[in-house]
């Protein structure tokens, strides 16, 4: 609505127009390369490489891995409900939206060039992801419950597993639409899911920590939510962790001009300290 839109647009882009001129296009493209990597690889790209030229899908590794802690995503499902799969459902529904609530946060609490720079983690974190999701296809949960370790075919479509039961009870097909239309359905190992907002919440700007605790809550309320839902092995979260941790290690680490700047922006936020009595 514009009674909404309106009052935003003309709060932000001043604003970044004053900040961006301060930076080249070849700086704001360089970070964004990564991101426009992955998203062309993703949705355009990978759904033109024939099956014939894809690579086997790994359908015994991490079920065998999992067996060793007998099988974490059993833990908590063998009653499912539809209550506790709609509160597992939720941080699935609403993922994808997340960097639209961040994004913003992180342009109010630090500079323009350091969400540039979360730009260049978040793309690199995914792109490397997706590469290895694509290089060593791996099946989810689900595809064991119902397959067992039979060889896997690229026609089978995305599967939401008991997010189906969502789509019964309220008499609708969304989920069933949303994960049949998923360019990767066997890229279980890592999960990205996980990594997200894992990633956001260590990712280095200033915050406080009540902000950090909750998006951890979260991180980990996705954590399980994936396990429950058996969208993922418990191999999967931590291998999506990991590599949130090597993209903030290689690309997330604050330049002395951020140091600065967060300097500047706490130095501000401090009250005024009474003068001394002469």
């Amino acid at each position: 609505p514009a009674f909404l839109v309106d009052p935003i647009a003309d709060f932000l882009i001043p604003r970044l127009a004053s900040k961006y001129c301060t930076l080249s296009p070849y700086y704001i493209l360089l970070h964004f390369t990564p991101l426009i990597i992955w998203l062309l690889l993703y949705f355009a790209v990978y759904k033109h490489v024939p099956f014939d030229l894809r690579p086997d899908v790994d359908v015994t590794t991490l079920p065998r891995i999992e067996a060793l802690l007998n099988f974490p995503h059993r833990y908590f499902n063998h009653h499912p409900s539809i209550p506790i799969i709609a509160v597992a459902a939720l941080p699935y529904t609403i993922h994808f939206i997340l960097t639209v609530f961040y994004t913003p946060r992180l342009l109010l609490t630090t500079s323009v060039k350091r969400v540039l720079e979360f730009g260049l983690v978040f793309g690199s974190m995914n792109l490397l992801g997706v590469i290895v999701q694509l290089i060593y296809p791996t099946a989810p949960p689900w595809y064991f419950e119902s397959f067992g370790f039979q060889p896997a075919s690229y026609n089978l479509t995305g599967n939401p597993s008991l997010l189906t039961r969502v789509d019964v009870y309220t008499n609708t097909t969304y989920y069933a639409n949303l994960y049949s239309k998923s360019q990767v359905v066997f890229g279980s190992l890592p999960s990205l899911h996980s990594a997200w907002p894992y990633l956001m919440a260590r990712f280095p700007h200033p915050k406080t920590p009540t902000f950090t605790a909750l998006m951890l809550a979260y991180a980990a309320w996705v954590w399980w939510a994936a396990l429950y839902l058996q969208h993922h092995w418990l191999v999967d979260v931590v291998a999506g962790i990991g590599m949130a941790e090597l993209a903030l290690a290689i690309f997330g680490a604050p330049t002395s001009d951020d140091a600065e700047y967060w300097h500047g922006v706490a130095a501000k936020e401090l009250p005024q300290q009474a003068a001394a009595p002469a």
